[in-house]
């Protein structure tokens, strides 16, 4: 009984060593990821705009990609958003490591919401932030 509590221990988030994503790297990668998405919603809203001369129609499509790009971009393939690939980092589940999906990328990233008070706890040794928490995932680092 007491090895497998053991073994369950060991297998915990907290435990397991990961090679975790600096800070710094982090928050250049959601800077990054930011104007990203701006980009994509001011681009394509003002195309909207401009071929259906609709600035409410425009205006819908530009909330849309943004919010869609930003809650959803770390479930792009391996777990990485363009700016976690350009980066070097990806995001994983805790426990099996597997790649982030979309459904956790839209959990973890909803709390980004609530800006420096989620980010404050990446400083912490588990360097996980609520929306980590809240969806079970980890930012690595990938080693080449």
């Amino acid at each position: 009984m007491t090895e497998e509590l053991a073994e369950k221990e060991d297998s915990t988030p907290e435990s397991k060593v990961f090679n975790h994503a600096t800070p710094v790297r982090r928050m250049w990668g959601q800077t990054i990821d930011a104007l990203i998405a701006i980009a994509l919603a001011l681009g394509a809203g003002y195309l909207v705009k401009f071929l259906s001369d609709s600035e409410g129609l425009g205006s819908f499509v530009m909330i849309i990609l943004f919010f869609s790009y930003y809650l959803f971009a770390d479930g792009f393939p391996n777990g990485q958003s363009l700016a976690k690939r350009l980066l070097g980092m990806k995001v994983v589940h805790a426990e099996t490591e597997v790649n982030c999906g979309y459904w956790q990328s839209c959990f973890r990233n909803a709390c980004g919401f609530f800006g420096v008070f989620d980010w404050f706890s990446i400083l912490f040794r588990s360097r996980r932030r609520a929306g980590d928490y809240l969806a079970n995932t980890v930012v690595i680092r990938i080693t080449t």
